[in-house]
């Protein structure tokens, strides 16, 4: 099974060519979209897998 990269939701913005918020607006706007296994807070940092962002995350 292939291992998932990590990103802050900050990198995962850039990475989907978006502003640097996109993905902490998107999901307090539709955490449906936000599967527990996709993200993962760290301290004050949210965190969002590879999958998160090639899922229905990038679709939004």
């Amino acid at each position: 099974m292939k291992e998932n990269n990590w990103y802050t939701f900050s990198e995962g913005s850039k990475k989907l060519g978006k502003s640097h918020s996109y993905l902490y607006k998107s999901m307090k706007d539709r955490p449906e979209l936000f599967k527990s296994t996709m993200i993962q807070k760290q301290g004050r940092i949210w965190l969002i897998s590879d999958e998160g962002l090639n899922g229905s995350v990038a679709k939004f």
